[in-house]
């Protein structure tokens, strides 16, 4: 539950860093909900 809790926080400081530039924050939103999907199937 700890491991999933770090990474939103670190998501959502992806999201907030990434916030001027559009498409390169679509990009990382795809990325990041690829890893959230593979980590909650591995956790």
């Amino acid at each position: 539950m700890i491991k999933i809790k770090s990474f939103y926080a670190f998501k959502l400081h992806c999201l907030k860093f990434f916030k001027s530039n559009f498409k390169v924050r679509w990009r990382i939103v795809s990325t990041l909900n690829e890893l959230t999907k593979r980590v909650l199937n591995n956790g």
